[in-house]
């Protein structure tokens, strides 16, 4: 699914009931491996997915909940001790004036290795938030 898709399937229909739309973690694209998700990953204010997700949030005065990789400034030595960057995976909070209020980074990583199956390590490419988050009122 492009991002075009995601962006315009909850705006099909009219949205006068609703306050805030809710997307899934990793809505801005799901990788097949680690470089292809750094090459993927640009900053909120560079990435066409999230330029459109705001102006979506401004166009239809709906608060926007979504889960997207951002560059990090934190590297870590692979297993060779050579700095390899990494994402950060966040879940940001986009008002209705399509500002973003608040980003959480994930404090979880997800590494499962299955015998005879695929193995993930997301420890590898994704830093974890360094302290855990206070709580925010959308309003």
């Amino acid at each position: 699914m492009t991002w075009l898709t995601t962006y315009s399937l909850p705006f099909r229909r009219p949205l006068t009931r609703h306050q805030a739309l809710f997307l899934p973690e990793a809505s801005d694209y799901i990788a097949s491996n680690a470089s292809e998700s750094l090459s993927l990953c640009l900053p909120a204010d560079e990435s066409p997915f999230l330029l459109g997700l705001q102006d979506a949030a401004r166009t239809h005065r709906l608060a926007i909940n979504v889960g997207v990789h951002e560059p990090s400034a934190v590297a870590a030595a692979d297993h060779l001790g050579e700095a390899k960057p990494k994402i950060k995976n966040t879940l940001l909070w986009i008002d209705e004036d399509g500002a973003i209020l608040h980003r959480y980074q994930k404090l979880h990583l997800f590494d499962v290795a299955l015998a005879g199956g695929p193995t993930l390590r997301e420890s590898e490419y994704v830093c974890p938030t360094p302290s855990s988050p206070s709580p925010s009122n959308s309003g």
